[in-house]
């Protein structure tokens, strides 16, 4: 088991929070509050569906509003 695990604050975005699983080359961190208790855990499939959700969100935007040729 590794001693310091890096965690993630709750608060934080999910670009910060994917950034720290990159930095760190791991796949799943715990995610803490802001007084370092434990609130839930993060893995990289979770982050991989979030941010498949808004660029779907930000294609339909883009279909929406670019004209029909």
């Amino acid at each position: 088991m590794t001693r310091d695990v890096e965690t993630i604050l709750e608060s934080a975005t999910v670009f910060q929070a994917a950034q720290t699983l990159s930095e760190e080359g791991v796949r799943r961190a715990p995610v803490v509050d802001a007084d370092g208790e434990l609130v839930g855990l993060l893995s990289l499939d979770d982050l991989l569906f979030v941010i498949q959700e808004e660029y779907d969100a930000a294609e339909d935007v883009i279909e929406a509003q670019s004209p029909r040729f």
